[in-house]
C-alpha cells in the first residue's frame, strides 16, 4: 500500500513546481539494470550474479527517490542551455503525448584517418509534470532506417512521481518491459518491493503478447540473489521427494517417409499431379489451397501472396519432364541394365521461387533402385506434410521407417524439477537390464566418461546414449530429457544428478517460448526400427505386433 503523506515536509506536492534550475537527470530514474536481458532468471552463473549484485543496490536507490515536478518554464530554460552540446539545437512542439523536444541527426566531418563520427536525433517526451514519459533516438539521413528510431524508452510514474513501468525497445532487440511495486516502511516512506520483468512474445499467428513474468525480490534482493528462487539448482534427491514410479499415459506414434513408384512413368504422373495441387488434402480444400494456408501462416500475408503467383503458372508435363524425369529416365535405364544387383542411382530437385506450380520452395530426393523408385519430397512450409498429402492422393502407404511408444515420466511434484527412475521404468517394460546397465548408461547419459563430450553443441544435439538395443526385433530404448533453456541459454543438464537407478535435476523454464507439459516432460521412448522392406505389409504387420507387446506391458 502507498502512503501519500509519507513524503519530507518540503516536498512539492502534485502540480507544484519548484523555481530552480534543473537537469536533465532530473527528469527521469537513472536505471542501472545488468546488460544481460533475462538476468533474473541466470543467477546461477557467477558472471551475472555478480553484475546484479552491484545493479540492485543503485536500482533500489534510484527507485526509491521520485521524481519532482517541473514546469514548462523550467524545461525551456533546460534545453535553452543544448543538453549534451547538439549541433542543431533543441525544437519544442506540443503532441498528444505531452511537451516534445527534439535534435536532427547528424554527421562529423571526416578527420585525417577519414573516420566520422553519427549523432543519433534524439526526441525528449515530457508529460505535464515535466517528467520523462518517453524517449527515443533517430536514425540519420545516410541509413537505411533513415528518420526511424533505433532506440525507445517508455516510463510510467504514480501520482507522487515513483516509477512504475519502463519499456524498452531497440532494433534487432527483444522488446522489455519492467513494472515496479512499492510498499512503505516502518518509517512510513515508500520503498520499491518487487520487480516483474517481462518480453514481448511473438506467436504463430503473428499476435504480440508478454511472456511470463520474471520477478525480483528488490526488498530483499540480498537474500533474493543468494537463494536464487528464479535459476536452477542442483537439489538431492530427497529433496524432491519422488513418488513411486506409475505409468500415467503412453502415446504410439509412427514415422513414415517415401512413396515407392514401380517405373518412372507413375513417378511423372504423380509429380505432375503434386505440381498441379488439384488433389484433395483433409478439411474439403485442395492440396495447392492448403498450402496455400500454411505457407501464408509461416511467411505472412507477403509470403501467402507470392507462394499463390507463382504456384499457378507455368506448363506441369513440360515441367516435370525437363526439370525432373528425364534425368531419372536415364539413370533407371542404367540401374536395369547393370550386372549389379545392388545397382543404385540418385535423382533430386530442389526449387525456390524458379518452382512452377505447386513446387514453389518443394525439394526432393529420388533413389532408383532396380525394384522401383523411391521419392520423398518436403516443402518449406509444411516440412514432409506435402508427401503425406500426396501419398494420400494416390492412395498408397509411405514406408514405414520406425515405429515409437513414448512414455511420460516424471516422479516429483516440486515445480519446475523432475525425476525418473529409469531402473523402475524398465521393470515396467519388461526391459531386461541390470542395476549396473542403468549405472553405467545414467554415467554416460551424464557424459561422465573419460571420452565423453564436454560442449554445449554436443549435449544438446549430438546422438543421445542407448540405454537397451536388441538386434533381432530392432527395439531400443532412450531417455529424453530437455538438456538446454533456450530462454536464459542455459545448460541445465549441468545441474542434473544421478544415483545407480534414478536422474533428476531442473526443467527448463520457458518464459518466452510457451511449451505444452508433453514436450519439457521426461520420457522414456521404446523406437522399433522395422527389419526388413519398410513398403511391404508384412514389415508393418511384425512392427505392430512387438509395439502391442509393449503396450500390453503398460497397460497392466
Amino acid at each position: 500500500m502507498t502512503n501519500p503523506n509519507a513524503f519530507p515536509d518540503g516536498f512539492p506536492k502534485v502540480g507544484e513546481f519548484v523555481d530552480e534550475a534543473i537537469t536533465l537527470e532530473s527528469r527521469f530514474p537513472q536505471i542501472v539494470m545488468p546488460r544481460d536481458s533475462m538476468w533474473p532468471l541466470r543467477i546461477h552463473d557467477e558472471a551475472t550474479k555478480e553484475a546484479a549484485a552491484e545493479a540492485l543496490p543503485q536500482l533500489v536507490a534510484t527507485l526509491s527517490e521520485p521524481i519532482a515536478p517541473a514546469s514548462e518554464t523550467q524545461l525551456r530554460a533546460l534545453f535553452a542551455t543544448n543538453p549534451h552540446d547538439r549541433r542543431h539545437g533543441w525544437t519544442a512542439r506540443k503532441t498528444d503525448e505531452g511537451l516534445t523536444y527534439s535534435t536532427a541527426a547528424y554527421v562529423t566531418p571526416e578527420d585525417a584517418h577519414g573516420r566520422s563520427q553519427i549523432f543519433y536525433g534524439v526526441n525528449y517526451t515530457f508529460d505535464t509534470n515535466g517528467r520523462l514519459v518517453k524517449r527515443e533516438y533517430i536514425e540519420d539521413e545516410r541509413s537505411y532506417d533513415r528518420g526511424r528510431p533505433n532506440f525507445q524508452e517508455y516510463l510510467k510514474y504514480d501520482d507522487y512521481g515513483f516509477l512504475t513501468e519502463r519499456l524498452t525497445w531497440a532494433e534487432y532487440e527483444t522488446s522489455m518491459t519492467d513494472r515496479f511495486e512499492y510498499t512503505t516502511d516502518e518509517n512510513g516512506r515508500k520503498v520499491p518491493a518487487k520487480m516483474a520483468r517481462t518480453q514481448k512474445v511473438k506467436a504463430d499467428d503473428y499476435s504480440v503478447s508478454d511472456s511470463d513474468p520474471m520477478t525480483v525480490d528488490l526488498a530483499n534482493y540480498e537474500e533474493w540473489l543468494a537463494t536464487n528462487p528464479n535459476g536452477f539448482a542442483a537439489l538431492t534427491r530427497e529433496q524432491l521427494a519422488p513418488n513411486e514410479f506409475e505409468v500415467k499415459d503412453f502415446e504410439v506414434t509412427e514415422n513414415r517417409r517415401g512413396i515407392l513408384f514401380a517405373h518412372p512413368e507413375q513417378l511423372e504422373h504423380a509429380l505432375v499431379m503434386y505440381g498441379d495441387g488439384s488433389y484433395p488434402t483433409p478439411g474439403d480444400k485442395t492440396a495447392l489451397e492448403h498450402n496455400d494456408e500454411a505457407f501464408t501462416e509461416a511467411h505472412g500475408p507477403l509470403g501467402g501472396a507470392l507462394f499463390s503467383l507463382m504456384a499457378r503458372s507455368g506448363d506441369m508435363r513440360e515441367f516435370v519432364k525437363n526439370r525432373i524425369t528425364d534425368k531419372v529416365q536415364r539413370k533407371w535405364e542404367d540401374v536395369q541394365q547393370s550386372d549389379d544387383t545392388n545397382a543404385e542411382e540418385f535423382a533430386g530437385f530442389d526449387f525456390d521461387y524458379d518452382g512452377a506450380g505447386h513446387f514453389h520452395k518443394t525439394g526432393g530426393d529420388i533413389t532408383i533402385t532396380k525394384s522401383g523408385i523411391e521419392l520423398k519430397m518436403h516443402a518449406a512450409y509444411v516440412g514432409d506434410g506435402v508427401e503425406d498429402q500426396l501419398a494420400s492422393a494416390l492412395q498408397t502407404k509411405r514406408g514405414l521407417r520406425s515405429a515409437s511408444i513414448t512414455v511420460p515420466v516424471n516422479q516429483t511434484e516440486r515445480e519446475g524439477y523432475f525425476f525418473v527412475d529409469v531402473k523402475a521404468a524398465c521393470d515396467a517394460l519388461g526391459i531386461p537390464v541390470t542395476d549396473e546397465d542403468v549405472a553405467n548408461y545414467l554415467s554416460e547419459y551424464l557424459f561422465e566418461n573419460d571420452d565423453a563430450p564436454t560442449s554445449s553443441y554436443d549435449r544438446k544435439y549430438g546422438k543421445q546414449p542407448v540405454l537397451w538395443h536388441d538386434e533381432d526385433t530392432g527395439v531400443t530404448v532412450q531417455l529424453v530429457t530437455e538438456r538446454h533453456d533456450y530462454d536464459s541459454d542455459t545448460d541445465v543438464d549441468a545441474f542434473f544428478q544421478h544415483d545407480s537407478t534414478s536422474i533428476w535435476g531442473p526443467l527448463p523454464r520457458e518464459v518466452r517460448r510457451v511449451s505444452d507439459d508433453k514436450k519439457n516432460m521426461p520420457k522414456l521412448k521404446v523406437i522399433v526400427e522395422p527389419v526388413g522392406n519398410p513398403f511391404a505389409p508384412e514389415t508393418t504387420e511384425r512392427t505392430d505386433d512387438i509395439v502391442r507387446s509393449y503396450m500390453m506391458k503398460l497397460d497392466k
